[in-house]
């Protein structure tokens, strides 16, 4: 797969930036994780990436660069199978917990601005244990050393 101790040293150095898609494969499965939690920086969710788009490269933050990487819903923790290394699981978990943070960070801001525009209108859920719930995940999340810092685009 053309990963020589030349090439990993290399890598590791920082003289080779440009790894290729068997490269990456063959230093995450060395490493027992998902290619994705070496291709991008999960523990921090909502730093840029550059992702191609097309011809043209933008920035996105890591959290969305991951799903567009995996190109489908990565598993529950129920569904991880019984070959999963540690490392993987590690990572996996991870991701899945930063996800459904995200996840209810983004319906948590969407209820706010309803409450706030529409103040009699019924919520489907209580808004006060939803941000409970999403203060619970959020310090999961920060406990588990993931960076929540917001860059901007220019970071």
């Amino acid at each position: 797969m053309g990963l020589t101790r030349g090439v990993v040293a290399n890598i590791e150095s920082g003289r080779k930036s440009d790894v290729t898609v068997d490269q990456l494969l063959a230093i995450a499965d060395v490493l027992g994780v998902p290619p994705v939690a070496i291709a991008l920086p999960l523990d921090q969710p909502f730093r840029f990436v550059r992702v191609r788009d097309g011809r043209s490269t933008r920035a996105a933050r890591a959290w969305l660069a991951a799903k567009l990487f995996t190109g489908e819903q990565l598993p529950e923790d129920s569904e991880i199978d019984e070959t999963t290394t540690p490392a993987t699981s590690v990572a996996v978990g991870r991701w899945l917990r930063v996800d459904r943070y995200l996840d209810s960070s983004a319906a948590q801001d969407f209820l706010e601005r309803v409450h706030r525009e529409n103040p009699e209108q019924e919520l489907p859920v209580d808004l006060d244990q939803h941000r409970e719930e999403t203060a619970a995940l959020k310090r999961e999340v920060q406990q588990l050393g993931v960076d929540l810092t917001v860059y901007r685009i220019d970071d």
